[in-house]
């Protein structure tokens, strides 16, 4: 039987999430001594940075390009 989270994780996928990169606040708490708000506010910050958005799309890019995919004409920017 599938736990709260493997469910949870498995209706994002079902929807179009991908979800198989996901961090949780013990991947710092393991490392580092910490409250888990620490944890948290230390995982916010480190991946909600503009330079990691920015070198996710542009390896999106280039991996569609590798397949020659064309970029949808209502695609904005």
């Amino acid at each position: 039987m599938l736990n709260k989270t493997e469910k949870a994780l498995n209706l994002l996928s079902d929807e179009g999430y991908y979800v198989k990169s996901l961090w949780h606040i013990d991947d710092v708490m393991n490392k580092y001594k910490c409250t888990k708000q620490q944890a948290l506010n230390i995982l916010e910050d480190a991946l909600d940075g503009e330079l990691l958005v920015e070198e996710v799309f542009n390896r999106i890019d280039m991996f569609a390009n590798k397949l020659n995919l064309e970029i949808n004409e209502n695609y904005n920017v």
